[in-house]
């Protein structure tokens, strides 16, 4: 999992990464950028939450701003993410 901000925006990208070059998919490295400063009035508080379920084996991440009081309801906002050990 490599978490980002800096640049505006919002977006998230997943790698098949094949650890032994025997051309099949090992592990998927997710990739996610959360920055919201450059919507209006600075980005309205919005801010990432991570809930790791290792129960469940996944970690739901959603937007959130405590300053509306609201998650956003997008794709790029709302998705979990599967992990296994």
């Amino acid at each position: 999992l490599v978490l980002c901000g800096h640049k505006h925006g919002v977006n998230r990208r997943v790698s098949d990464i094949d650890d032994d070059g025997d051309g099949k998919t090992d592990r998927q490295v997710y990739q996610l950028l959360c920055n919201y400063q450059g919507a209006k009035q600075g980005g309205q508080g919005y801010m990432c939450l991570l809930k790791f379920d290792f129960g469940e084996g996944k970690i739901d991440v959603r937007s959130y701003s405590p300053l509306l009081n609201m998650y956003k309801g997008g794709e790029k906002e709302n998705f979990t993410i599967p992990i296994g050990f």
